[in-house]
């Protein structure tokens, strides 16, 4: 049956009493007093339901038996509640006639996509957001409102061949161009072009040296690099060769150890020789190199040469050879000839050559070096003061000396009281040791002619020869030739002199000769030595090679002065050796020695 709104919503009121919303229920055979609108009442007596209502009259609050108040009479046991699915903003609903109160729930956001999802959403549009197009970006409007928009323009680079292409119009701002022909970076500001400065620094490289010495074992050399780009990036060495054949192997390492290069060299003496290897780093752009020389040389087995041929030669440094060992030797002085065949003037000895040696001169194989060997000087005729002086044996690199040996002076006429001819200087320039040669002996008005002076030795000097009033020669020293005793001859030629020197190392000193000459009948008479020369000075022969200085001729013999003892040059080479006195022998040159 019909009810009023106001019935309806004491009904509601006390039915939420009892179900514990704020009003009294009471159970009692009593009416409780002062009821409040909508409180229950169960009378226990006759087991009747009332509610409190107001009189619409009266305005009073009434009981009134619930099926009085439009209920059609139901029992505690029949309430019940429903629920519904949730529809707009949710209610409750109670039916009097059975008790039931049915719930709707409020509505939410539709969740039935979600619901029949089978898995986690992973792209937009299973979030209902509705895809772009390639390249657009999300943007939400701050109300949470999801859309895809098309990014502004600008930024991207755009390469054109030429630098006049570039567009003035239509730009964006940020729009980036680059011009090939020019190699130049644009920036678009919105008023024109503005050039971006692009730099490119060069790598640095370090670590090689300009040259090494392989080792002929086979040891091998080992290169590290140190590299480094200015812009950080990583970069990775490579290399070239130049000269490279059989003298070696080069290897890279890889990786990490990309910068380090191994180099093998090889233990046959036929690979010897040199090359280069080029070491560079590059980042694409610019790039550092250094070069390195590598140079794979086999020690030469001892050996040497004797220069004894006066003149020049050009000689080739041999194959291994590095360094070199040289003695050279002046030519002695020519002696002088007599004034007359008779009652003459005699003449003057001539002086010695001059020793020079020097160790450890640097060579390089293959150069070629040049060789001169002086001449002894020549013997004076008679009536002629033209005897000559000794010639210098040295060894010269493109014109300039390595080492010089100086010639003896040669022998003049003299008179009572004159000197003879000087022997050789001793130089000190481009030498380590050596000696000056002999002075030559004087001749004197109807005297015995000057003796030749001694060659220079390794630590001293020659003998002096004998003068036409003490005729006694002195001994060489420092390994020197001794000096020669004054000539007292009919002979055509005089035909000795003072004491060379060998080129064999420092040995003894050369004695001297002593009062030696042919008598008139033709007869020869000997104080002391076989035919009248000095003594060898380390060497022990009688002769004036190397450097003793030539005889002058007796006063009316009518002969010619002696001639000098040419000169010498001797090189060796090999671990060890070195004058005065090591290894300097013949026997020590394992390969033998040629002579020139």
């Amino acid at each position: 049956m019909g009810r009023s709104l106001k019935t309806y919503k004491q009904e509601k009121a006390a039915i939420k009493g009892i179900s514990g919303g704020g009003k009294k229920t009471t159970v009692s055979a009593t009416q409780p007093s002062n009821p409040i609108e909508g409180e229950i009442w169960y009378n226990e007596s006759n087991e009747i339901t009332y509610i409190a209502v107001e009189n619409d009259t009266t305005s009073t609050i009434e009981w009134k038996e619930k099926s009085s108040a439009g209920g059609s009479g139901i029992s505690l046991t029949d309430l019940s509640i429903v629920t519904n699915d949730a529809a707009g903003g949710g209610s409750i609903v109670y039916n009097d006639s059975t008790g039931v109160f049915t719930y709707t729930p409020p509505s939410v956001p539709d969740t039935a996509g979600f619901a029949s999802a089978a898995s986690i959403p992973t792209t937009l549009t299973d979030l209902g957001i509705t895809d772009g197009s390639n390249g657009d970006v999300l943007q939400t409007d701050g109300s949470g409102n999801f859309s895809f928009v098309t990014p502004q323009s600008g930024g991207a680079v755009t390469v054109y061949s030429l630098q006049d292409s570039l567009p003035q119009s239509n730009n964006s701002v940020g729009d980036m161009a680059f011009a090939e022909d020019t190699d130049r970076l644009f920036f678009w500001t919105g008023e024109g072009w503005y050039q971006i400065a692009l730099v490119n620094q060069s790598p640095t490289i370090s670590g090689a040296q300009s040259s090494y010495d392989l080792a002929t074992d086979g040891t091998p050399t080992v290169v590290t690099l140190t590299i480094t780009d200015p812009e950080g990036f990583s970069v990775t060495p490579t290399y070239s060769t130049s000269g490279l054949t059989n003298q070696a192997t080069v290897s890279q390492g890889t990786g990490a150890n990309s910068n380090v290069f191994t180099i093998t060299p090889s233990t046959n003496e036929a690979n010897a020789g040199t090359f280069t290897v080029t070491f560079t780093a590059s980042d694409g752009v610019n790039s550092a190199v250094i070069n390195s020389t590598f140079d794979l040389t086999f020690a030469a087995p001892p050996g040497g040469v004797l220069f004894d041929t006066v003149g020049t030669t050009n000689w080739t440094v041999p194959a291994g050879v590095t360094s070199i060992c040289a003695v050279c030797v002046g030519g002695g002085g020519g002696g002088s000839g007599s004034t007359l065949s008779t009652n003459g003037t005699s003449g003057g000895g001539g002086g010695g050559g001059s020793l020079n040696w020097h160790n450890d001169i640097s060579v390089t194989p293959g150069e070629i070096l040049t060789v001169t060997v002086g001449a002894g000087g020549t013997g004076g005729s008679v009536g002629s003061n033209n005897a000559t002086t000794g010639g210098q044996s040295y060894i010269q690199r493109s014109g300039s000396d390595l080492i010089r040996a100086m010639g003896g002076v040669d022998g003049v006429y003299n008179t009572i009281g004159g000197s003879g001819a000087a022997g050789g200087q001793y130089l000190t320039i481009n030498s380590e040791g050596g000696g000056s040669g002999g002075r030559g002996g004087g001749g004197s008005d109807g005297n015995v002619g000057g003796g030749g002076g001694g060659a220079g030795g390794y630590s001293g000097n020659g003998g002096d020869g004998s003068t036409y009033n003490v005729r006694v020669a002195s001994t060489g020293s420092g390994g020197g030739g001794g000096g020669c005793a004054g000539t007292n001859s009919f002979t055509t030629q005089v035909t000795w002199g003072g004491g060379g020197v060998g080129v064999y190392g420092q040995g003894a000193n050369g004695g001297p000769s002593l009062s030696a000459y042919v008598t008139g009948s033709g007869s020869t008479s000997y104080t002391t030595n076989s035919n009248g020369q000095a003594q060898q000075g380390s060497g022990g022969a009688y002769t004036r090679n190397y450097g003793g200085g030539g005889n002058g001729a007796e006063d009316d013999s009518g002969a010619q002065g002696a001639n000098g003892g040419q000169g010498a040059v001797r090189i060796i080479w090999g671990a060890g050796r070195e004058f005065p006195s090591t290894n300097v022998d013949l026997a020590s040159s394992t390969t033998g020695e040629t002579t020139v």
